[in-house]
């Protein structure tokens, strides 16, 4: 499996995260984006104290939305010799173990498989899919844990700023007839989001991201 980890470089708890990833057997591609100088020193001093190996990391410099970056972490997996691909926020911690089982799942034949929010983190995963029939907002997959077979899924919408892009990319799965999952034994320690501190200009366009879902995909 590539895990690909887009940051602008604020958590604290992006080393951690790594180190589980390749402790679990993933490659990782850390994809900075829209990182000042003492952001990228910071990503860098977490990802020195992991082993370099199996690790690399991308800058995109400024300019690039947050689905842009998703888009490219995609072709980034697209173009990998990887058969298994992921998107993980950089502010959340997973067991090393689960990556195993969630690329099972996937290899097994499921496009699209999340780790479950809403499941603490389990000393030892094992394989127990659920299907459902949304994201994170509706009990189902979470946007910001989830894995997928490169070869079928489709990109993101970047004309959403921040929200909803995820639900609209769900949905957008969900009509090609690709079912999703979690994996319910593989959890998700989500710690408290600095992306919104870092960035209070991303409420501003809460009621945009919203008017463009809903104009596609009616009120959920």
């Amino acid at each position: 499996m590539l895990v690909t980890i887009p940051t602008c470089g604020e958590s604290p708890h992006l080393g951690a995260l790594v180190e589980a990833c390749i402790e679990g057997g993933a490659s990782v591609l850390v994809a900075l984006n829209n990182a000042n100088v003492d952001q990228e020193k910071f990503v860098y001093d977490q990802l020195n104290a992991v082993s370099p190996l199996h690790l690399s990391v991308l800058s995109y410099g400024e300019g690039l939305g947050l689905y842009e970056v998703w888009n490219e972490c995609i072709k980034m997996c697209v173009g990998s010799a990887h058969t298994t691909g992921a998107i993980l926020n950089d502010d959340i911690y997973i067991h090393p173990d689960s990556v195993a089982v969630i690329e099972n799942s996937i290899k097994s034949g499921l496009s699209v498989v999340g780790w479950d929010a809403f499941t603490p983190v389990v000393e030892s995963p094992v394989s127990n899919p659920r299907q459902v029939s949304g994201t994170y907002r509706t009990h189902g997959l979470a946007g910001f844990a989830f894995a997928f077979d490169p070869a079928k899924i489709p990109t993101f919408d970047t004309d959403y700023t921040w929200w909803y892009g995820d639900d609209d990319w769900v949905e957008r799965v969900k009509y090609l007839g690709l079912p999703l999952f979690v994996e319910q034994e593989c959890g998700v320690r989500h710690y408290p989001s600095t992306s919104q501190r870092a960035r209070p200009w991303v409420m501003k366009h809460v009621e945009h991201d919203k008017s463009r879902f809903e104009s596609k995909w009616g009120k959920k």
